[in-house]
């Protein structure tokens, strides 16, 4: 390497993980083989080259070494019964989950040769073809295949400044990795129906980020975890120009994240949360259609913003329109309201790791990841940009409920009552969060909007009112985002409608008009208009 990392371990960090002790389980690693081709990607003469390394501290020289992290306290995961108090303790905690996620330097005899591959890179060589070599390398002695690398190729070819420092970092941050868990071999897998708390600091995010972008990350031997485990087919092209354009894009979001974090080693140390809700009656009272339709809390007020994104509020929890496996499409060719979220804020990626499938009453939370870049469009027009905001003191909170997929089957069923029943449930898991949050205090406003209705095909109407429906009995105001007028006003005449009535009250108008919608042919929505006539009747 061209330059040294001089850094002190940090024994104060002896989490207890792992199960397994130092030797991860036999067969722990499924061999996967993937058949992949090597595509040459340039991108069109419309393209525009966009500097990967936006929004960074304009410094010299990069920081010499992660002194500055390793000599500040960690933080543990910890038993949920002690969320509150993680500041201040720095026990070792021991998960009640029977598995865990084995990290990649766990093999001992794959790990000295990555070391090896990654302390060879030359780069004083145009950097992207040392690394790229050393990229296939490690997959082929890891995976055993030789990845697709053509669109990381051209978006190091294309920056508009060199990416050499960059990439520099990513591998120092992988030869680092047993320093930054100091040698501990795994983190607690979320499974359902867990009650861990998982809590990594932005360091080891970073680390466990350079481990996926240089594929030492591995499958691990846990069926509902997501498929997707590294940024290998990310970086392939799928010889599909808009799908290659929206890869490119999120790859310059990846790179501007190392760039920042680059410059800004002084926040390593600070704490970003992954944690599983379920829903029970002890906690969160019995949640059958009988008691939805007998609630007697009031409807909380709601707010419909056609100016702003959902993430454009401060202070609020953002609701994310997830996938049952967390973070769905992001290292893919997906750019919907779930991967756009994903892939400004990386630090949230490192969820796709431990966090299994979501089963229909989960949800989970992530807190305090910051989002590093900005963006524009959706789908096919998304757009990396610089930040339109400073997100540096700002702690952001995600709630993650996925909604469900009405694609292939009749569009009719979704207000069948099983299905509301179950779509109201999901949002009321996810709005009511942690219940060991004190009580007594002004809940946090949620800032959501059509939860499920774009790829999912969910009726905009239907969902708007089982959101406000969920977010009133869990004790929160809400803010709606919208950006058509016409619907914003339909929404602001139902809310003025039915200001000062129960949760009860809507709820038994919905499975009413639920019913009348069950038997009609017609695929647009006419919920807001049967509503309005049954609040004058």
């Amino acid at each position: 390497m061209k330059k040294s990392y001089s850094s002190k371990p940090y024994n104060q960090f002896a989490v207890k993980v792992s199960s397994f002790g130092n030797q991860p389980p036999k067969n722990l690693f499924p061999t996967r083989f993937t058949t992949t081709y090597q595509a040459s990607y340039c991108p069109p003469s419309n393209f525009k080259k966009p500097d990967p390394l936006l929004n960074s501290k304009k410094q010299e020289k990069m920081p010499t070494n992660f002194n500055s992290y390793f000599n500040s306290p960690p933080i543990f995961s910890y038993p949920n019964n002690n969320i509150n108090s993680y500041h201040s303790q720095f026990e070792p905690f021991t998960p009640v989950t029977p598995m865990n996620y084995v990290l990649p330097h766990t093999d001992r005899a794959n790990w000295s040769e990555i070391s090896a591959i990654l302390n060879e890179i030359n780069f004083n060589k145009p950097p992207h073809d040392s690394t790229l070599r050393a990229i296939e390398h490690i997959m082929l002695k890891v995976h055993k295949h030789v990845p697709d690398l053509s669109l990381l190729k051209s978006c190091i070819q294309f920056s508009e400044k060199p990416s050499q420092e960059v990439l520099e970092f990513i591998a120092e941050l992988v030869i680092k990795t047993p320093q930054f868990f100091n040698n501990s071999s795994s983190i607690p897998f979320l499974t359902s129906c867990s009650k861990d708390v998982v809590t990594v600091t932005r360091g080891q995010c970073a680390c466990l980020l350079a481990n996926m972008f240089m594929g030492t990350t591995r499958l691990q031997n846990l069926p509902d975890l997501p498929r997707r485990f590294n940024f290998m087919e990310l970086f392939s092209s799928t010889r599909d120009l808009q799908k290659d354009q929206v890869k490119y894009e999120k790859i310059n979001c990846i790179l501007n994240y190392f760039k920042t974090i680059m410059y800004s080693q002084e926040t390593l140390h600070e704490p970003v949360t992954f944690q599983r809700f379920h829903l029970d009656n002890k906690s969160h009272g019995t949640s059958d259609l009988e008691s939805w339709m007998n609630c007697k809390e009031k409807l909380q007020e709601v707010k419909v913003d056609e100016k702003h994104k959902i993430e454009g509020h401060k202070n609020m929890i953002e609701v994310d329109f997830a996938n049952k496996f967390l973070g769905g499409g992001t290292l893919g060719a997906g750019a919907a309201q779930e991967e756009i979220q994903f892939i400004t804020r990386p630090e949230q990626i490192v969820g796709l790791l431990f966090c299994s499938q979501m089963k229909e009453n989960e949800a989970i939370r992530i807190k305090g990841a910051k989002m590093y870049s900005g963006y524009q469009g959706y789908s096919n027009t998304f757009t990396m940009m610089p930040r339109d905001h400073d997100d540096s003191n700002q702690e952001r909170e995600v709630i993650a409920i996925d909604a469900q997929d009405f694609q292939r089957i009749p569009y009719e069923s979704q207000f069948e009552e099983f299905n509301i029943l179950r779509e109201v449930n999901k949002a009321y898991i996810g709005f009511y969060g942690d219940p060991s949050e004190i009580s007594g205090h002004q809940r946090k406003a949620l800032s959501t909007g059509p939860w499920g209705c774009g790829v999912f095909k969910g009726d905009e109407q239907l969902k708007f009112l089982l959101q406000w429906i969920a977010a009133s009995r869990a004790g929160r105001k809400m803010v709606y985002h919208c950006s058509d007028l016409a619907k914003k006003r339909e929404l602001e005449c139902v809310i003025q409608n039915h200001t000062g009535k129960s949760v009860g009250d809507l709820m038994r108008d919905v499975l009413n008009i639920s019913q009348r919608m069950r038997s009609s042919h017609k695929r647009e929505s006419r919920i807001f208009t049967l509503l309005n006539i049954s609040s004058k009747i």
